[in-house]
């Protein structure tokens, strides 16, 4: 079973922390970050995880500046530099 959290797919057989790296704006030091927030050890793998898991990641990961925000954001930084 996939995953879906901020708009990305992540594969099922994956350990969650690398699975979140593919979250446009979470590296794996944010990765690992997320995780012992939410008390979730980075060895589980993604179709392992319960719903209250789920859950508590979408919130934390509400926090952090990801996907789409991240890529507009960057968008405009540039339009504002090449109009300098």
């Amino acid at each position: 079973m996939a995953l879906r959290l901020a708009g990305v797919r992540l594969p099922g057989k994956k350990r969650v922390d690398i699975a979140l790296t593919q979250v446009h704006g979470i590296g794996r030091a944010t990765s690992i970050q997320i995780l012992t927030e939410a008390d979730i050890a980075g060895e589980t793998r993604c179709y392992d995880l319960e719903n209250h898991q789920i859950k508590t990641l979408r919130k934390i990961i509400t926090n952090y500046q990801t996907e789409g925000d991240l890529r507009r954001l960057g968008h405009l930084y540039i339009q504002r530099l090449k109009k300098i």
